[in-house]
């Protein structure tokens, strides 16, 4: 990874979050592709070795945002603000794991 443009190492942790997460939604319906579950957390995983303790929370954190906010979006036709703030809890999930893993 040292070799990689400083730009593009920025931006890889957090792509690498943004893929986890979309990954995981993936195997859930609408799409139901129940294989893409077992390599979902690979990227975050790998994103997540060596990066400090902050970080590695703000990266699981948005990795739970990028499942999340697709997952129940339904519950939108209640209400946006509970439907945001329902998400902005449920990453706080994947942000943990993320900042255990890194322990």
């Amino acid at each position: 990874m040292s070799r990689l443009p400083p730009r593009l190492r920025a931006v890889l942790p957090w792509l690498g979050a943004i893929l986890s997460g979309i990954s995981m939604w993936a195997a859930f319906p609408p799409l139901e592709m129940p294989g893409v579950a077992w390599f979902a957390l690979v990227p975050l995983l790998l994103v997540v070795r060596g990066a400090g303790s902050r970080r590695s929370f703000m990266i699981g954190y948005v990795a739970g945002l990028a499942f999340w906010l697709p997952s129940i979006w339904w519950i939108s036709y209640v209400t946006n603000v509970g439907w945001l703030m329902l998400c902005a809890y449920c990453a706080l999930y994947f942000a943990a794991f993320a900042w255990f893993v890194n322990l």
